[in-house]
């Protein structure tokens, strides 16, 4: 009985052993799991500080640079807007002296990334934000979001939520870009939010500039086809302007087109408006480049301007 006693007392020992091991071996492990995941969520922390080191260098290097180029259709380009704005920070810079050197010097980056309109930043939960500032004629607009998550192996981003409107692809984008070069996927998207409020706030000047001559506006929700139709009074003409925007980045549209038809006056715009054939309508392709060259609103008042001294001459 008493070797069978110890035998037992030896084979619970082993055992206990054997757990005490096993614990101490899922401690480590559980351990080694905690150590991973903490050095994980490091690790993704600096590349988001790496990707705003990355977004603010760019930000700052696009608003600083002033381009000597001034042909027309790099001045009307889609980044218009933020070039006038590098150009006069440029011009303010170089007007001041070298004792406001240092001063530049800190105030330079924080000027030129607020002027670019591109913002990363994080989220709770490890989301990652974007916002796209929108802007027109020196005054800001709507901001747009795009929330960023992770892929579970953490080996990607992939878009969690937006505000971007619906006539931009903006998945096909992400797909193309978002994992490649973000800055890029962020000038892409910047470029035809930008150039989508640029389109609607001319139209909008139009309208109110001209609202005496305005007969009637439509548009898509993109304004990438636009119609205006006018009251020429200094010849008794009505005009239909049609443009449209090939490009979603578009500042100017890729076809005009304008056409005048008499007013006869025995029935309301809208009727003459139902029945018209456009093609025998009085095509003016001298006034359509005028739409391809130049923003809309200053193109309008150009060719106003452009018909009325014409029928003075006459």
């Amino acid at each position: 009985m008493e070797s069978l006693g110890a035998g037992l007392q030896t084979h619970t020992l082993n055992h206990l052993t054997e757990l005490q091991h096993l614990a101490s071996t899922l401690i480590a492990k559980q351990s080694s799991i905690e150590q991973q995941n903490q050095e994980l969520s490091a690790l993704r922390k600096q590349v988001l500080q790496l990707l705003k080191r990355k977004a603010d260098l760019e930000s700052a290097l696009k608003a600083i640079e002033v381009k000597e180029s001034t042909t027309p259709q790099d001045s009307l380009s889609t980044n218009r807007l933020s070039k006038r704005a590098r150009e006069e920070l440029s011009s303010q810079l170089q007007k001041s002296g070298p004792q406001d050197a240092k001063r530049r010097n800190l105030g330079q980056i924080a000027e030129a990334y607020r002027l670019a309109g591109q913002t990363l930043f994080e989220l709770d939960d490890d989301f990652i934000g974007i916002r796209i500032e929108t802007f027109h004629a020196g005054r800001y607009y709507e901001r747009y979001y795009v929330v960023l998550d992770h892929t579970a192996d953490q080996s990607s981003l992939f878009i969690h939520r937006h505000t971007i409107p619906h006539f931009i692809a903006l998945q096909p984008l992400a797909i193309r870009l978002l994992n490649k070069d973000i800055s890029k996927f962020m000038d892409r998207l910047s470029d035809q939010l930008n150039a989508f409020v640029f389109r609607r706030e001319e139209l909008k000047s139009i309208e109110s500039t001209h609202a005496d001559i305005i007969k009637s506006v439509s548009a898509t929700p993109a304004f990438t086809y636009i119609k205006l139709v006018c009251f020429l009074r200094s010849t008794r003409k009505e005009a239909e302007i049609y443009l449209i925007f090939d490009d979603l980045s578009g500042s100017l549209p890729t076809q005009a087109t304008v056409v005048t038809f008499p007013v006869d006056g025995s029935s309301t715009a809208a009727e003459r408006e139902a029945v018209r054939d456009i093609r025998k309508g009085e095509r003016l392709r001298g006034c359509e480049d005028m739409f391809l060259s130049m923003p809309m609103a200053e193109a309008f008042g150009a060719f106003v301007a452009k018909i009325q001294s014409e029928n003075g001459r006459q």
